[in-house]
């Protein structure tokens, strides 16, 4: 059974976009458990307060970061993330 710290079960990077509110927490818990393969990008923390404006914000940072990654998202794929 993989445990948090096995590296096998780390193989493949995982990207978290999340609230900016959020981000110590995440961080820490990353610290913690020793996991590496988690890359974290936070939207604004004022969003935490304005959940209206999070899907706009959440498609705008993930078509950024595909950009500088040089991943394509399809239309499909970008609805996919805002529609979670």
């Amino acid at each position: 059974m993989s445990t948090a710290r096995d590296p096998a079960a780390q193989s493949s990077p995982i990207l978290i976009i999340a609230c900016g509110a959020l981000a110590q927490e995440i961080v820490q818990l990353q610290t913690l458990n020793g996991w590496n393969h988690l890359h974290l990008k936070c939207l604004d923390a004022e969003l935490h307060n304005r959940p209206h404006l999070i899907a706009g914000k959440l498609r705008e940072k993930s078509l950024s970061i595909a950009i500088s990654m040089k991943i394509s998202l399809s239309p499909m794929q970008t609805a996919a993330v805002v529609e979670t």
